[in-house]
């Protein structure tokens, strides 16, 4: 926890950013960041959205939904372990769209598309090894 705490304070994206470290604890993180005028960009909002870049070709990919989380997954390759379908419209009220991103060079990249902003929560399960990302519905 300290290890966080230290790099934390010498990040100064977040220092210029003015985003505060609230809590720190096993598994999770958490900080919060104040908006200011010079965060908006020309139409007066901030970026959000659950568009995406497609890994190294850089273009543009747009799911379904106004929010979005970008998975990432280091030491992986779905191009030979993985042959299912590659984006899943859900039919859910809060998830609406998950699709692949990008699978190069040992990352893979799934941009999940939702209803809303959302507060979420991951972790894994054993026997076979899962990620979970589970995320607040109404």
């Amino acid at each position: 926890m300290e290890n966080v705490k230290r790099f934390f304070k010498k990040d100064k994206f977040a220092e210029r950013a003015n985003i505060k470290l609230l809590s720190v604890a096993p598994g999770q993180a958490r900080a919060k960041m104040t908006l200011h005028p010079h965060h908006l960009n020309g139409y007066g909002t901030v970026q959000g959205g659950a568009i995406f870049t497609q890994g190294a070709s850089g273009q543009k990919v747009t799911l379904d939904g106004s929010a979005g989380i970008l998975v990432t997954i280091q030491h992986a390759d779905e191009h030979i372990a993985y042959s299912g379908p590659l984006d899943f419209k859900t039919g859910y009220p809060v998830l609406l769209e998950a699709r692949q991103v990008q699978d190069f060079e040992g990352t893979v990249q799934w941009g999940l598309g939702l209803s809303k902003s959302a507060c979420y929560r991951t972790f894994f399960l054993e026997n076979p090894t899962r990620l979970v990302i589970d995320i607040q519905t109404p």
